[in-house]
């Protein structure tokens, strides 16, 4: 199976938006539209080039109406990326290798787990064309691609091609994740559940106190009590 990493369409008002779980119940879906595009684009592309008879997306993979399903999900995210054959990855602003680095995709708490889990990925942009050459089908084992990842989100190319979640070394990953945002403040702890292998109860409107759970369901099984410095 493949599994897909992107970032949201930036709704303005009633603009195009994902196409959601929602949308796929009702068998009189007119489905259309950049959300649509994205996952016909993401599923031929599993499907032709990756020989995979299934794909899995976020957006109409989840059920976001339903809190369990989001428990489950966010506490598997990492092993689903990891054991996917392949992970592909949508970087919708950028069109060469040079520029990617400046691409939102960059700046999501949500892509940082997506980025280090999978051991085979192939980016795409602008227009779903490879970033890199289109006969290597995993951009992880090219060496000059994975400098170019590592200087754009600033992880160390080992950590890149061989991750290993758990609540070791908080302060280097904490410094991952400073320099993503998230669009709801509880998904900044949320989203790094999966690089600290950590189990928190997913509440949104508790605000705040997710990231305080967070660290301490981290510094109970680190003992690094010095954090909160961080």
């Amino acid at each position: 199976y493949a599994m897909l990493s992107h970032t949201w369409l930036h709704v303005i008002d009633s603009g195009p938006r994902e196409v959601v779980y929602r949308d796929l119940l009702s068998v009189d879906s007119q489905l259309s539209g950049p959300g649509w595009d994205k996952l016909v684009w993401y599923c031929n592309l599993a499907r032709e080039s990756f020989t995979c008879r299934f794909a899995w997306a976020d957006t109409v993979c989840n059920n976001w109406e339903n809190p369990k399903d989001l428990q489950v999900s966010t506490e598997s995210l990492f092993r689903w990326y990891r054991n996917a054959y392949v992970c592909i990855a949508y970087l919708a602003d950028s069109t060469t290798r040079s520029d990617m680095k400046r691409d939102p995709w960059f700046r999501s708490g949500w892509t940082l787990p997506e980025l280090l889990a999978p051991t085979r990925m192939k980016f795409y942009g602008a227009g779903w064309k490879a970033l890199n050459n289109d006969h290597i089908d995993n951009d992880k084992a090219d060496r000059s691609f994975l400098a170019s990842l590592s200087e754009a989100s600033g992880i160390p190319v080992d950590d890149l091609r061989s991750y290993l979640p758990g609540p070791d070394r908080v302060r280097t990953k904490l410094s991952w994740a400073s320099r993503r945002r998230t669009a709801v403040i509880e998904d900044r702890a949320y989203s790094l559940m999966a690089i600290f292998d950590a189990r928190i109860p997913i509440d949104y409107g508790e605000g705040e106190r997710a990231f305080t759970n967070l660290m301490l369901d981290v510094i109970l099984r680190s003992g690094e009590c010095d954090v909160f410095a961080w």
